[in-house]
Parts: C-alpha cells; sequence; structure tokens
C-alpha cells in the first residue's frame, strides 16, 4: 500500500513523510472512480481543523435535509395508524446519536447546541402529533364500545 501526500505548494520539490499510524483527523472514503487511467484511493484523513468543520458540518446538514423531507412527507400525509410519526421519532432518534458519537469532537460546542435544540422541536412535534392521533384513536373506540354496549 502507498501512502501520499498532497502539497496545495507545486513548486516545493521536497519529499514529505508523514507516520501515519500516528496521524489523527478525519478519515474519509471516497468515492470510487470508474474513469480510466484515474488513482483509486480508498482512504484519505483530513488533518486541517477548519477543513475537517466544513465536511462535518456539509455531511450533518445533508442527513438534517434528508430528515426534514422525510418528516415534511410524514406530516403532511393522512396516517391513522401513526406509523409514520414513530418511523419519523426513530430516525431523529437515529441521526442525534450518529452526531454525538461520530461528530461530536470535529464539531463546536454551539453547533452541537444548535442541532440538538433543531431536533428536540422535530422530535416534539412528531410526538404530540402521535399522541394526538393515539387520544383521538382512543376516543373512537370508546365511542365504538359505547355504541354497542347501548344497542343490547
Amino acid at each position: 500500500m502507498k501512502n501520499y501526500y498532497i502539497v496545495k505548494n507545486k513548486n516545493d520539490k521536497t519529499i514529505t513523510y508523514l507516520e501515519y499510524d500516528k496521524l489523527t483527523g478525519y478519515d474519509i472514503t471516497p468515492k470510487k472512480v470508474k474513469i480510466k487511467d484515474a488513482i483509486d484511493v480508498n482512504k484519505m484523513i483530513i488533518i486541517n481543523p477548519s477543513m475537517i468543520e466544513k465536511t462535518v458540518t456539509k455531511k450533518i446538514d445533508l442527513k438534517f435535509a434528508r430528515l426534514l423531507k422525510f418528516i415534511n412527507v410524514v406530516f403532511t400525509t393522512e396516517d391513522d395508524s401513526g406509523e409514520g410519526y414513530r418511523q419519523a421519532l426513530t430516525e431523529i432518534t437515529k441521526l442525534r446519536l450518529e452526531v454525538f458519537v461520530k461528530y461530536r469532537e470535529y464539531l463546536k460546542k454551539d453547533q452541537l447546541n444548535m442541532l440538538d435544540k433543531k431536533l428536540n422541536i422535530l422530535e416534539r412535534e412528531a410526538g404530540v402529533r402521535l399522541l394526538y392521533l393515539q387520544q383521538a384513536n382512543n376516543k373512537n373506540n370508546d365511542l365504538d364500545t359505547k355504541g354497542e354496549r347501548r344497542s343490547r
């Protein structure tokens, strides 16, 4: 396995060796390139803290945007079973855990707090809608059972 070090300054003719085992940073597995005569890269390590922060922020923003689209679809569709709300709550919990386990060390505290507040708002709204739906179903079930008792 060959290791390469990419340098921005192309006029620099020195060879730099890095101890990759001791190198800390953010690991990325890039997409497979289907171009002929291209370099196939299995793993990249980003060392620059500002670039790590930008990369992680972009990744989290994409996941949050997908979650918002999913929740928007769930909120706009009529679902009497509440399964969509339960799935939305599960997805919110998954994203929260992923952010706090994988990306906590790469983000600032204010970014984590802001994301947590956004997820709390979505979770609260989905929970309220699920609770309202459950109460409405319980009320309908109670009316159905009372109506059956009166007809006897």
